[in-house]
Formats: structure tokens, C-alpha cells, sequence
């Protein structure tokens, strides 16, 4: 059940870079939102979800993508637009453009990531997979990060 927590207050205009990121998901629309509540974290399926300066643990997702493995992300701001509608303003971390150690141990749900970030995107709480857990350090001379998933799925090893 989604359930938006810690509302700041009434709604406001929309900083430049969460509106641009707005714009870019409903394609530049008329209809596209230039107000809305800030939320400091939001709920869904009894996992919390929060803004990096909030709670950093909390800020860093894991994106279904449709046929693709999952990035990660860390959310910048929780919009709720008036129509009730809320949505995580993200960054996704970039990929590394080293070779993975981690690919050929898929079990443990780990891969390498840069430690820089893309633009500001619009993800809708329900694309969110889970929580991830990350861990910075040079590898080939480059500054990267080992990011595993915090999902609760179990795999079942032996049967």
C-alpha cells in the first residue's frame, strides 16, 4: 500500500531540476505539474524510501527496467503533484566502463558502478526494486562502487 510520510507542508513551485526532469517524462505535456509537496520519505510494501540529505541508506534504489537488469539510483526529492500522484526524483548512479568481477557471481546480486551520477529522472515509487547497500573503492585505477542489492527475495541454492 503506498503511503506518502512527512509531508513538509503546503504545495509549492517545483525547483528547476526536478521540473525539467518532470518535463522529460511526460514529454513536455501541457499538463505537466509546476507544483507540488516536497515529501521527506514515502512507504510502499513496508519498505520507507527517503531524499539523500534525509536518510542516505534510504535514498539508494535499485530501477526495474522491462528485459534489462536493474541500476541504481539515488533519490534527490519526493514530489506528490496535486493529483495526488507522487514520484522519486532519481539519480542513477553511471556504469563503470571497467570490466565487472562481480558478473560471473550473479547469485550475490552485485555489480561495479562509477561513483558519478547522470541527470535528474522521474521514477515512479512501484519501479523501485529494492534498497541497495554500496561500497566505494579504486578498482584499476578508477573510483567506483560495489552496489548489492538489499532485496528480500531468496533464491533457494540447494533443494
Amino acid at each position: 500500500m503506498d503511503e506518502p510520510a512527512d509531508i513538509t507542508g503546503r504545495i509549492t513551485a517545483i525547483a528547476e531540476g526536478p521540473y525539467k526532469a518532470l518535463l522529460t517524462h511526460f514529454q513536455g505535456a501541457k499538463g505537466t505539474p509546476r507544483e507540488a509537496r516536497t515529501l521527506h520519505c514515502y512507504t510502499l510494501n513496508h519498505l520507507t524510501f527517503s531524499t539523500f540529505t534525509r536518510h542516505r541508506g534510504n535514498s539508494f534504489v535499485l530501477v526495474r527496467r522491462p528485459s534489462l537488469p536493474s541500476i541504481p539510483a539515488q533519490i534527490d526529492s519526493i514530489l506528490q503533484v496535486p493529483t495526488n500522484e507522487t514520484y522519486f526524483v532519481v539519480r542513477f548512479f553511471l556504469k563503470t566502463l571497467l570490466e565487472d568481477p562481480f558478473q560471473q557471481y550473479p547469485v550475490l546480486q552485485m555489480s561495479l558502478w562509477s561513483q558519478n551520477f547522470g541527470r535528474l529522472v522521474i521514477v515512479k515509487p512501484q519501479d523501485v526494486e529494492s534498497h541497495f547497500a554500496c561500497l566505494s573503492f579504486e578498482w584499476q585505477g578508477a573510483k567506483c562502487q560495489a552496489v548489492i542489492s538489499l532485496s528480500r527475495v531468496f533464491i533457494p541454492l540447494f533443494k
